[in-house]
């Protein structure tokens, strides 16, 4: 089989010290047999290569590229995302940290007595830089369609940081339903104000504690009951802690079977891909097959 230039580099880099990681994690990861991976770590090694001798490209992918990548290998096996990932000159875990950016979490938060467009691009910005994504991951930011958000100041800060755009459809309910759910989540919280808080201080300490707990407290059922800090701050994103649930159900099962009554115990899996609007799934695929052969950017 043969593999790109940029594929065998970036591999080199992972096995190459001071990286030198496990022949066995990267040949799993990628899809490589650990004898490829050898023959061509030993050949570097002879010539006295490390894995600064190898600067991967910048990336060539656009933000609407990435996001369309990740939407076509959504429920891949990792047999199929490696054999995807080498026909695209990409490796496995590029892909995957695209995903984690698809991925609910709060990020971001700002109080502010007022709407105003600037406001929004200064956190926009800040936001961008603290997560360190704008280089590495494709960002999307989607929102209602307010006046402030369709302006010229957003549309002009999102270009300069390489976020792309993207708004609700007039008259369709659910393009933002992440949002407005994460708002009611919010407005039932003990001690919020319906009427509004006394001063700008007491509102921005109010969200800074509600963050806190959405964050590290808060078990979301669209997560399987874990914390959005379990899900995306942790090094296996939650698996394990879903793997001893499930052991824990097995085992209840077989103690006592008749309460299942021959039914399978409850599904602990949780997608790594997730939708704004998952009515939206196929019509997007269709569009990245319909152009397959992504420009570089």
């Amino acid at each position: 089989m043969q593999y790109s230039n940029e594929l065998r580099e970036a591999v080199l880099k992972r096995l190459l010290p001071p990286n030198s990681e496990p022949f066995s994690k990267v040949a799993a990861e990628e899809g490589i047999s650990e004898q490829t991976l050898r023959n061509w770590f030993n050949k570097a090694k002879s010539q006295g290569l490390t894995s600064d001798d190898f600067n991967v490209p910048a990336d060539k992918w656009s933000t609407q590229d990435k996001f369309l990548i990740v939407v076509e290998t959504a429920g891949m096996s990792e047999a199929d995302l490696a054999e995807y990932a080498r026909k695209k000159s990409l490796y496995v875990d590029q892909i995957k940290s695209w995903r984690d950016a698809c991925m609910s979490d709060i990020v971001g938060w700002e109080v502010w007595p007022e709407e105003m467009a600037e406001h929004a691009a200064e956190l926009i910005e800040r936001t961008s830089v603290g997560q360190r994504r704008l280089t590495t991951t494709p960002l999307v930011l989607h929102s209602d369609n307010g006046s402030p958000m369709k302006g010229a100041t957003i549309l002009e800060k999102l270009y300069q940081l390489g976020i792309t755009p993207s708004n609700s459809r007039p008259r369709v309910s659910n393009d933002n339903a992440r949002a407005e759910s994460l708002f009611r989540t919010l407005k039932y919280r003990p001690n919020f104000q319906p009427k509004g808080f006394a001063t700008l201080e007491k509102a921005r300490i109010w969200c800074q504690h509600f963050v806190h707990w959405y964050r590290y407290e808060h078990h979301h059922s669209a997560l399987q009951f874990l914390t959005p800090a379990q899900r995306h701050e942790t090094e296996d994103h939650g698996h394990g802690i879903l793997a001893k649930r499930h052991a824990v159900y097995e085992a209840a099962k077989q103690q006592h079977p008749e309460r299942w009554n021959g039914r399978d115990t409850r599904d602990w899996t949780i997608d790594d891909v997730v939708y704004l609007n998952p009515d939206q799934q196929v019509e997007m695929t269709e569009q990245f097959e319909d152009n397959s052969e992504p420009q570089a950017s």
